[in-house]
């Protein structure tokens, strides 16, 4: 799995289509043809990540918004993030 520091920031890559359906965010791959179904705080970071905020910024929002440790916040989106990146659909905006 990917180790991400908390200021890169990171985009859908290019060949995923993404639309919001009730509570979820719904992610095509249109390389692999594969759906994928973001709710909850995975939502909120995809839709940070796509106001081109960075992990560091998103997790200061979340914590703030749910009362939770920014560190733990901290880890659980670094997992989101290098599992969406493993399953190449996000990728660094660089």
């Amino acid at each position: 799995m990917v180790r991400l520091d908390l200021v890169t920031r990171y985009r859908l890559a290019s060949h995923v289509l993404r639309a919001p359906v009730g509570d979820e965010e719904v992610l095509l791959d249109t390389r692999s043809e594969m759906y994928h179904h973001v709710g909850g705080s995975g939502r909120v970071i995809i839709q940070g990540l796509e106001q081109g905020l960075s992990p560091a910024e998103i997790s200061d929002q979340i914590a703030s918004d749910t009362g939770e440790a920014v560190q733990r916040v901290a880890a659980d989106l670094n997992r989101f993030v290098a599992s969406m990146i493993d399953l190449g659909l996000l990728e660094d905006d660089a």
